[in-house]
């Protein structure tokens, strides 16, 4: 099996792509989730497993605790729970093109 690098839009993405976004190789875990558009175009999107958190850390491509989940610690208050890996939400339209890893037989 080798890996490929094709160009996909936003409905073609499935489980088991790696969505190279802002630095991040995001591995896509589960089926997207879509929303459909009266008048406009149905908009698709899927949360995500950052491959390469520290490597995003490093070079600074988006602000690191953009990759954590916030949660509320009673009697401490709001924190990024960074015990939870690091996540990205990919979403977009059929206009929106990402370029994805997959496996290819």
């Amino acid at each position: 099996m080798t890996v490929a690098v094709l160009y996909v839009n936003t409905s073609e993405i499935r489980i088991g792509d790696v969505v190279l976004v802002h630095g991040m190789r995001v591995l896509i875990e589960k089926e997207p989730r879509n929303w459909p558009g009266g008048y406009s175009s149905t908009v698709y999107g899927v949360i995500g497993k950052v491959l390469n958190p520290e490597e995003v850390k490093e070079a600074k491509c988006v602000p690191y605790h953009w990759l954590f989940e916030e949660k509320f610690i009673p009697g401490v208050g709001w924190r990024y729970d960074y015990e939870g890996g690091a996540r990205w939400y990919i979403q977009g339209n059929e206009w929106a093109q990402w370029a994805v890893e997959r496996n290819e037989p």
